[in-house]
């Protein structure tokens, strides 16, 4: 027996919800073009990261990478989709996975919202130790 992910009861994915078709848009080039027609309910992650960093306090110096969409199937099981227009190479393979990696973090601090604060306050704790001081505070404590 799985954990059910209920994303419409968790407000960073329930105000995210989009198209597959919407996700796969190309705007990088001067033509835009979706990759996909298909109208898949799915989760538009890149908007997931960005209502994200905007909580985190203090902000990051660096913006994580995210896949452009989280399909949940209906057995629970959850995929993120990248699209790419061309031939892939091996920068951009390993591009790939680096925004699947940093996805996976985002996904879990959105069904954990603790998780986030449990990773600063060990990094606090740590920092402590070596004489350094920092402040963090989960966006999700009032």
């Amino acid at each position: 027996m799985g954990m059910e992910i209920r994303y419409d009861e968790i407000e960073i994915f329930r105000n995210n919800i989009s198209t597959l078709k919407k996700t796969s848009l190309d705007d990088e080039n001067t033509v835009k073009q979706y990759m996909t027609d298909a109208e898949v309910s799915v989760i538009h992650f890149d908007r997931v990261k960005k209502a994200y960093v905007r909580s985190l306090e203090p902000k990051p110096k660096f913006l994580p990478c995210s896949s452009d969409a989280l399909y949940i199937g209906r057995e629970g099981s959850v995929s993120f989709i990248e699209f790419k227009n061309g031939k892939i190479n091996d920068k951009q393979k390993y591009n790939v996975y680096q925004k699947i990696y940093e996805s996976l973090l985002i996904f879990f601090a959105g069904i954990m919202p603790s998780l986030y604060w449990f990773i600063m306050k060990q990094k606090m704790m740590k920092q402590k130790k070596k004489g350094k001081r920092e402040d963090y505070r989960s966006p999700h404590q009032g």
